[in-house]
């Protein structure tokens, strides 16, 4: 019987402080933009300029948006090079 009342209140317990967890929790928020500078050029880009890139990182690798920019300049250069 005390044995059922401790698993009870250790239940009890856990149940609690999971709910305390959730209700403090505000989740995974943006962050705010630091530095947004990849280091591209605003002239037509050349292969050295590649090397130059600097991403900043977030917690699974590079910031999406960062990488995104870069990869929309590349393309645009590349299309005003190509006419």
């Amino acid at each position: 019987m005390v044995l059922i009342l401790i698993v009870l209140a250790g239940v009890v317990i856990l149940v609690a402080a999971a709910l305390v967890m959730t209700l403090n929790d505000d989740g995974l928020t943006d962050e705010e933009v630091d530095h947004i500078d990849l280091g591209l050029p605003d002239r037509p880009i050349n292969a050295d300029d590649i090397a130059d890139l600097r991403f900043r990182t977030a917690v699974r690798g590079y910031r999406m948006e960062d990488v995104d920019r870069a990869l929309h300049q590349i393309a645009r250069s590349m299309r005003e090079s190509q006419r």
